[in-house]
């Protein structure tokens, strides 16, 4: 397993600062000349969107909230995207064209804004050390945190019921209800500059300027200490389903397990990673580096073995099937990106971005094709019939 990258090329002279998915093709970018950009996979082409009322002021942050039940590699379905900028504002958009709504949140930049898992809240940080709830129409619900230090990063947990936030070289967990005592965890010896809580697995990795990253559980207890590495970790983002764990640092980005070994490393010339951010799909990780280009990496080479069979993703579209006691190999093509594989009760089945490929081993030629409603797998489990996993439905589907 592996990232295969590639650093685009962007007919715009202005730097990248701010990344979110709209579909699993589709990428919003927030840059330093205070405009919102669409850049299209498959057009190769950025199209400016909308301007910010200040120019003085630029993007810092950038979140959406995307309705999962029509996220595809066609459409996106936005709900709403939140935006944080340099001048203490925080922008509530729609419609990718317009800005609704505008409020003063901070002093100085706001250099966090993340919508709640269940979309119903959002929270924002600054550099006056506060750390601020809102509604989801931008109606202040409390000032949760007050610092002397600037917040560099937070992210809720799973169930929108607490933070996690930096505070210098401390990790700091706070639930919303102020009954409950804070956490407080002297993580790293050095900055903090990056902590994200996995909504999967419930899992709290933070990186900083020692050059460490660490997990935690929820509770503030250690689960994993890295070894040294040669830069500060600047950047890192969990899979959707909390198997996989993306940490960058200068000139390099690691694929890890939830428990943080380090499964691949790939080397890339981009200095330093700012933001890391998946493709809803998971299939796909944008990155802002830190020369202010844009990087895509496809996640390639994966592989599944079970019994005598033995598949290895090669490509975004191909997969190789090898038989290792008939010494017999066959390669399969995807009308579309390469999603989710999984082998087991001798049937092969293959999700791309619209459909189910469903093959009876050792049989290879003719599947049952199974078309996916607007929604992205996230994961598939083989029993008697094959159960695909998706946001928030369970469809379950006989092998007939």
């Amino acid at each position: 397993m592996r990232f295969k990258s590639t650093i685009l090329k962007d007919s715009e002279d202005q730097s990248v600062v701010c990344i979110g998915w709209t579909g699993n093709d589709e990428i919003i970018i927030g840059r330093n000349d205070s405009t919102l950009s669409k850049w299209s996979q498959t057009t190769k082409e950025s199209i400016k969107l909308c301007d910010f009322s200040d120019e003085s002021s630029y993007p810092i942050d950038l979140h959406i909230l995307s309705n999962t039940q029509r996220l595809t590699n066609k459409t996106a379905g936005i709900e709403q995207i939140l935006i944080t900028s340099s001048n203490g504002k925080l922008h509530l958009m729609s419609k990718i064209t317009k800005i609704d709504k505008t409020i003063d949140a901070h002093e100085g930049n706001v250099t966090v804004g993340k919508w709640s898992p269940d979309g119903s809240t959002l929270l924002t940080a600054g550099e006056d050390g506060s750390i601020k709830i809102w509604s989801r129409i931008g109606m202040l619900r409390t000032k949760l945190v007050v610092n002397a230090e600037p917040i560099l990063s937070a992210d809720w947990n799973p169930d929108s019921s607490k933070i996690v936030y930096t505070q210098h070289d401390t990790l700091c967990i706070k639930s919303l209800k102020a009954t409950i005592k804070t956490i407080r965890i002297r993580g790293h010896s050095d900055l903090i500059l990056k902590v994200s809580w996995c909504k999967a697995n419930d899992l709290i990795v933070s990186g900083g300027e020692d050059c460490y990253y660490k997990i935690w559980d929820s509770y503030g207890n250690s689960v994993f200490v890295s070894e040294k590495l040669t830069h500060p970790v600047t950047s890192h983002c969990w899979k959707a389903d909390g198997n996989l764990l993306v940490v960058s640092f200068y000139n390099t980005i690691l694929i890890c397990n939830q428990y943080g070994v380090v499964l691949s490393t790939d080397y890339v010339d981009c200095g330093s990673i700012c933001t890391l951010c998946w493709s809803p799909d998971s299939t796909q990780v944008a990155a802002v580096c830190a020369n202010g280009r844009l990087m895509v990496s496809t996640l390639v080479e994966r592989s599944i073995s079970r019994r005598n069979f033995h598949c290895l993703i090669t490509s975004r579209k191909t997969m190789a099937v090898k038989d290792i006691l008939n010494e017999t190999k066959e390669n399969i093509d995807f009308p579309e990106r390469i999603v989710h594989v999984a082998m087991e009760y001798s049937h092969l089945i293959v999700t791309t971005c619209t459909q189910c490929f469903v093959y009876q081993m050792p049989n290879l030629n003719t599947p049952q094709i199974i078309n996916l409603k607007d929604t992205n797998v996230f994961m598939i489990i083989l029993t008697e019939n094959d159960s695909h996993f998706r946001s928030n439905t369970v469809d379950c589907i006989t092998y007939n």
